[in-house]
């Protein structure tokens, strides 16, 4: 049996909402329930909910294929299954016969994480339900103290909350390649959008270091680019925007950062908003939408831009330019451009939205000149020293 993830509309109040069925389009009680508490309960984005949905249709599809009872499956299946996704590529459930597997691209170590992580989620969600025994879940993780406690973790009297429980099955998971941008690059892709409201988002992006999801959950009513917005009740001066949270929004787009903060801007981020304006004025339908970034050149006209167009137009540039660019490598430019320039790392972490320190650092990509200079500095001090 195959499932797959499909997107069903709620009778009730016409949400849509989305969940796993079967091939003969039968639901998947357990693991749409899952998805359901994911997005109302936990307030995950849809973006969120749709890999982790699809995570859940690839066990519950490997399960049955292989004679398991998702229900009652136990740390060695779990294992096999671990096996089956490092081992199998990415793009097809099965390799065609006659392909050697190692020909073909294969998860990273990252990628099988995620998905060990979304099943093994909601195992223990069936759990704290009832569905499945606790031993099931439980099984899958092991009980650890906290030796080191992160910046502000209280433990608790006694220590009593530094034990944790952490997944036993592992994956090595490669160091992630740096994934920032130089200058050049940047003006390349700017170069390469053929529409003002491209342009906006590209540099928009670099400019504030926001996710994507922010970015596309950006409101008009957000954008307080006067010298000064206080006759708007902000007490914020010079130009910039605010990034809260909204789970009304058409797209889909949900900010992850649930405090709100405002963001600095520069004048030339101004110009090229202002620019947009122009190029979005001359669409009827998007004149009085309130989200920034809406379409113009596609139906439905007016409506917010989705994660799926914004990433076909960074398709498009990628090829324009010939290199890959993503969303998200801005904001990694964005971090490490700060740090080298000296800007301290809480002032960072506040522009970027994370609640801990140790959020920050996976954005902080020191350059090999800044790291050689930092040595021949240590060096040329410690020579002198040795002179005197």
């Amino acid at each position: 049996m195959r499932y797959e993830v499909s997107k069903a509309i709620s009778p009730l109040n016409g949400r849509t909402n989305l969940v796993v069925i079967d091939e003969t389009f039968e639901l998947h009680p357990e693991a749409s329930a899952y998805l359901s508490v994911l997005v109302d309960g936990r307030k995950r984005s849809m973006n969120t909910a749709r890999a982790y949905a699809g995570r859940v249709a690839g066990f519950l599809s490997w399960a049955d294929r292989h004679g398991i009872d998702w229900r009652t499956i136990s740390l060695t299946q779990m294992t096999q299954f671990k096996r089956w996704l490092e081992e199998t590529p990415k793009t097809m459930t099965e390799p065609p016969r006659g392909v050697d597997r190692r020909l073909l691209e294969l998860r990273k170590g990252t990628t099988v994480g995620g998905h060990l992580t979304a099943v093994c989620g909601f195992l223990r969600f069936c759990a704290t339900q009832g569905w499945v025994e606790e031993r099931v879940a439980d099984q899958l993780s092991e009980e650890r103290i906290l030796h080191h406690t992160p910046p502000n973790y209280d433990p608790g009297e006694d220590g009593q909350w530094r034990k944790v429980r952490a997944r036993v099955l592992k994956v090595f998971e490669e160091e992630p390649e740096i994934v920032t941008l130089t200058d050049d690059q940047t003006c390349a892709v700017i170069d390469e959008c053929a529409h003002a409201r491209d342009r906006f988002l590209v540099y928009g992006l670099r400019a504030t270091g926001l996710r994507i999801s922010e970015q596309l959950g950006l409101r008009r009513s957000d954008m307080h680019l006067l010298p000064s917005s206080r006759h708007l009740g902000c007490k914020f001066d010079g130009a910039h925007i605010h990034v809260l949270r909204r789970e009304d929004n058409d797209n889909g787009a949900l900010a992850k950062d649930r405090r709100g903060r405002p963001v600095p801007v520069e004048q030339e981020y101004v110009d090229l908003y202002r620019q947009y304006q122009y190029e979005r004025d001359a669409v009827p339908q998007a004149r009085d939408r309130d989200l920034v970034f809406v379409n113009l050149f596609h139906a439905p006209l007016g409506r917010g831009m989705t994660y799926r167009s914004t990433k076909n137009l960074f398709e498009r540039l990628s090829k324009r330019v010939g290199f890959t660019v993503k969303p998200h490598m801005f904001r990694h430019t964005f971090a490490t451009a700060l740090l080298a320039d000296g800007v301290p790392v809480d002032v960072v972490q506040e522009l970027l939205g994370h609640v801990a320190l140790s959020s920050t650092g996976v954005y902080l990509h020191p350059e090999a000149q800044a790291m050689r200079d930092a040595v021949q500095g240590v060096f040329q001090y410690r020579s002198t020293a040795g002179a005197a």
